[in-house]
């Protein structure tokens, strides 16, 4: 039985991205009610609220690390459907918390302890997924199937804005306080736990279950020994270039209060481009993954770094962000930036590591790429500070795409995608 031959099948290993990523990013969303209802006795419960956040990116290494090395050296389908199951009841859970009053602390500890289940489920989807997809499909759609995990990523992403906007819009300001903040977590965590019970009920009736390696000829610490020390130089190689794709989704993140602050744009209008730039995502993932097998990769890549080395000096030394056409402008070439870099990216770490440190492999990749370029914010203020140029994003991001380019010049060999 070939699971891929099913488009219900195919939705069951790629959407568990939509929905996972949904419980990723609504805890972001919701951080102002769960500061007014969990860290309300702090000095700064939003502050709080935003950390407890934040503290997901650190922790979805070790999810992608851990359940990496069970999947490579265990079961990758075992893995793949336990995921569903921790990040589905993790987020479920989180909206059936009782309020933190005085000196009731207890909830807080149960929202921290879940928080980071949530993030560990996450950190280790994504990369089972692509996994799976990659090493279960024909080599013309190894591509097309790896850009629409990503695609579902981003849909989730939209579902989630779009949630707590119906929610917003549909009942009182108070009512969100008191139990509207429960619901989309708790939609959240039914829905996962659905792709729990599919994801089990695909693979015990197909023959897709088998070990990924034998589990007598691998012990973990060789494991390690052989991704550390063997891999080393690839996966230095392909986390760079997945980095320069991930500076883009969090400076994209980030754009609203830089332009809002620095170029007196309003964040509203700062907020619907980048929305826009979400949806325009998913056309050009569907393009790149349906259609890269047709060029050479390295090629496009280096193009398209070209361009969008071009539009940030035209920016910097002519445009300065002058009008709204720039901005979108800016967002547009960065968006079809980073959706041919994800997918080009992923497809060329899949093709270079052996079975037996894949999953791991992409897992450290991709959220050691999000994790470092999470601190760009921060950077980048700091950096203002000391130097008063309001364009040190660009130069920031100037210096990364140069950098990508440079590597996957120097050591990435021309070939068919």
């Amino acid at each position: 039985m070939n699971i891929l031959k099913s488009q219900k099948n195919i939705f069951i290993i790629c959407g568990g991205a939509m929905l996972e990523y949904y419980d990723f990013i609504i805890f972001g969303l919701l951080a102002p009610y769960l500061a007014k209802n969990f860290f309300a006795q702090f000095s700064s419960p939003l502050s709080i609220s935003y950390m407890l956040f934040a503290v997901g990116y650190l922790f979805r290494p070790f999810g992608g690390i851990i359940l990496g090395m069970i999947s490579d050296c265990k079961n990758r389908e075992k893995i793949f459907t336990f995921i569903a199951l921790l990040t589905g009841c993790s987020t479920f859970i989180m909206g059936c918390l009782p309020i933190s009053y005085g000196s009731s602390s207890w909830p807080i500890y149960a929202l921290i302890f879940l928080r980071i289940c949530q993030s560990i489920g996450y950190g280790a989807d994504i990369p089972n997924a692509a996994t799976l997809i990659y090493e279960r499909s024909i080599t013309q759609q190894k591509n097309y199937y790896l850009s629409l995990v990503i695609i579902n990523a981003t849909i989730g992403a939209l579902l989630a804005f779009f949630v707590l906007g119906l929610l917003t819009r549909n009942i009182t300001e108070d009512a969100m306080y008191e139990y509207g903040w429960r619901i989309p977590l708790i939609l959240g965590g039914v829905l996962t736990m659905m792709v729990y019970f599919a994801r089990k009920s695909l693979f015990r009736y197909s023959s897709i279950t088998e070990t990924s390696v034998d589990e007598n000829k691998i012990k973990y610490t060789c494991f390690l020994k052989n991704l550390l020390f063997s891999n080393y130089k690839e996966l230095f190689i392909y986390l760079f270039i997945t980095f320069s794709s991930a500076v883009f989704v969090i400076t994209n993140i980030y754009l609203p209060n830089y332009l809002s602050e620095f170029f007196g744009y309003t964040k509203g209008d700062i907020l619907t481009i980048t929305t826009f730039g979400l949806v325009l995502c998913i056309p050009i993932l569907f393009f790149s993954g349906k259609y890269l097998n047709k060029n050479a990769g390295k090629n496009i890549f280096l193009l398209i770094g070209f361009l969008v080395i071009s539009s940030i000096l035209y920016i910097i030394m002519f445009g300065k962000f002058a009008n709204i056409y720039q901005v979108w402008f800016f967002v547009i070439i960065s968006y079809v930036y980073n959706c041919y870099t994800i997918t080009y990216g992923l497809k060329m770490a899949m093709g270079n590591f052996d079975k037996q440190v894949r999953n791991t492999s992409v897992a450290v990749i991709y959220n050691g790429a999000f994790v470092i370029a999470s601190l760009l914010p921060n950077l980048t203020i700091g950096l203002n500070n000391m130097l008063n140029n309001r364009f040190i994003v660009l130069y920031i991001l100037l210096i990364v795409v140069v950098s990508a380019m440079f590597t996957c010049q120097k050591f990435i060999s021309s070939e068919e995608m």
